[in-house]
């Protein structure tokens, strides 16, 4: 009876063991962030407006590019408000707030995106920048990027002279000339 009795102690014992450092590890908090669709007049500057972060865990990209980049259907960066109907690529880029840290691979667990209608997420990353900043200094950050096909919403008249803008400026961009 004893040595059953050792037996299942020590079998207890052993399969707390290999529990302790699944329940050891640190949990992250997933970051969860909205891409909206209905930004029809909004310029770069409104980040906010395009891209609404919902959890505290990150930041807007504070470094000297900012937070993100706009480009239409051809390619070309794109400065001025966005236009209904019209698609548009937008690349957006993120940073951990103070005390967090970003993991090795993002997954879906950890970036949850909230997308509006006519948003495609083309692709979430991990990236590692060396940026030189206002002062001169150097500085090493870990981000996140996710990148995104946007059409903005608009009525039907508008979708369709979007659409033959875009395919105007996709053959523009293929040309020899």
């Amino acid at each position: 009876m004893l040595k059953k009795g050792c037996a299942v102690f020590l079998a207890l014992c052993a399969v707390f063991c290999l529990l302790l450092p699944a329940a050891a590890e640190s949990t992250i908090d997933a970051i969860k962030v909205t891409i909206n669709s209905d930004i029809d007049g909004v310029t770069e500057n409104d980040a906010e407006k395009l891209f609404t972060l919902q959890s505290d865990n990150v930041i807007y990209w504070s470094k000297i590019s900012g937070p993100l980049t706009i480009a239409d259907y051809g390619g070309t960066e794109v400065d001025d408000e966005l236009k209904a109907g019209r698609t548009y690529f937008i690349h957006y880029y993120m940073e951990p707030a103070e005390g967090f840290e970003l993991p090795d691979q993002i997954s879906d667990i950890d970036l949850q995106i909230d997308c509006g209608k006519g948003v495609t997420v083309i692709n979430t990353a991990i990236i590692a920048s060396h940026v030189r900043l206002e002062d001169g200094t150097f500085d090493d950050t870990r981000g996140v990027s996710v990148y995104a096909r946007v059409v903005v919403d608009g009525n039907f008249l508008q979708r369709i002279t979007g659409l033959i803008h875009d395919v105007v400026l996709k053959i523009k961009a293929w040309s020899l000339y």
